[in-house]
């Protein structure tokens, strides 16, 4: 996808600091524990992961094959949707981007406007040992997703939210239990009109609920259970924001580069709003 790069107005700004171990769950990196980031790495091909993580992931694959193929539309998707943030704003902040397997946010967003700036959210040790060599000059900060107020504060010096700005949280919602649709409100508050925010999130409808049981019993052994929810649950993530068309969608439908190869079983939906008001 090709845009109209933005002129770049931003001051520049300091590097992010080094991220802290004592800010993680269990205090640092736990090899025997599967990380959702790290399922998802091996799902796609990657090799940084670790035991505990392939297993799950081959769990994963036994009981829904299509799970591959739909964690490489979900990429692929980010990638298309950051492109497509790119021609509109010059800051995104990636919520959870997880290790950098190619395609990345960062790399698609810079194709378009190579002074994005690009700001990753990540709580895996893994992730945040990799930061430095996230693809075109991402920054990476430590932080827990599920705490926006806090973000927010710790993103101020390197995101200008008087201007536009994409948020992006693509197959991680799905990973915040209670009601995601409130955090979102969070950031609502704090992104200037004109910003856009991206989300996929995978759903139980039309899935059969045995195979979402045995996804969810996976998960259950992950620092991050996974959350089935409807496609209502999922499109008020996006009240009072203009869905950009096609809407939401299956995440291969949300403008496919060639021809839009649907996954039978497991779904992922995703969409990008735009905040038309303060």
């Amino acid at each position: 996808m090709i845009g109209v790069p933005v002129p770049d107005t931003r001051q520049t700004a300091p590097p992010p600091p080094a991220w802290e171990p004592s800010r993680l769950p269990d205090g640092g990196l736990n090899t025997s524990r599967p990380s959702t980031a790290r399922i998802y790495d091996h799902l796609l091909g990657g090799k940084d992961n670790f035991a505990a993580d392939r297993e799950a992931a081959d769990e994963l694959v036994a009981t829904a094959p299509e799970v591959v193929a739909l964690a490489v539309a979900n990429r692929y998707f980010a990638a298309r949707a950051a492109a497509y943030c790119a021609t509109a704003v010059d800051q995104i902040i990636d919520l959870g981007p997880g290790l950098p397997t190619p395609p990345t946010v960062a790399g698609a967003a810079r194709q378009v406007h190579p002074d994005i700036s690009v700001i990753g959210v990540d709580n895996d040790p893994v992730v945040l040992a990799h930061g430095a060599a996230l693809a075109h000059g991402a920054r990476l900060i430590a932080g827990d997703i599920t705490q926006p107020e806090e973000l927010v504060r710790d993103l101020h010096p390197y995101c200008d939210f008087t201007r536009p700005v994409a948020l992006i949280a693509a197959a991680v919602l799905h990973f915040v239990p209670g009601h995601p649709a409130s955090l979102l409100r969070i950031w609502r508050e704090v992104l200037a009109p004109g910003s856009l925010l991206v989300v996929s999130h995978v759903t139980g409808d039309g899935v059969p609920s045995e195979t979402a049981d045995k996804v969810r019993k996976v998960y259950e052994r992950s620092a991050a259970p996974a959350v089935f929810r409807t496609e209502q649950e999922i499109a008020a993530m996006f009240a009072g924001l203009e869905l950009v068309s096609p809407g939401l969608v299956d995440v291969q439908r949300w403008r496919p580069d060639g021809i839009a190869r649907p996954v039978a079983g497991m779904r992922l939906l995703g969409g990008v709003g735009r905040v038309t008001r303060p």
